[in-house]
């Protein structure tokens, strides 16, 4: 069986613990951990833990297939008039 791995929250906490960085390092560290979840981005942490981000798809185990994904409709808008 593996280890489960810390997770980059989990070794700034222990960093600033440790002394081996100051809480400005460390609060910057996290804010910016933060900004990057806020615009989208997606964490999975634990064993068999999946990520997916807003509109994504995911996918568990082999895909021998085509995916294709498409926007989704908006119903009550008008049409396009952009060339294909």
């Amino acid at each position: 069986m593996t280890e489960q791995q810390p997770s980059p929250l989990e070794k700034l906490k222990r960093a600033l613990d440790a002394g081996a960085i100051d809480q400005d390092t460390y609060d910057a560290a996290v804010a910016g951990i933060s900004a990057q979840a806020a615009a989208g981005a997606a964490i999975a942490q634990g064993a068999g833990a999946v990520a997916v981000v807003a509109r994504g798809v995911g996918v568990r185990g082999d895909n021998s297939g085509t995916m294709v994904t498409a926007p989704t409709p908006r119903f009550g808008s008008r049409p396009s008039t952009r060339p294909c």
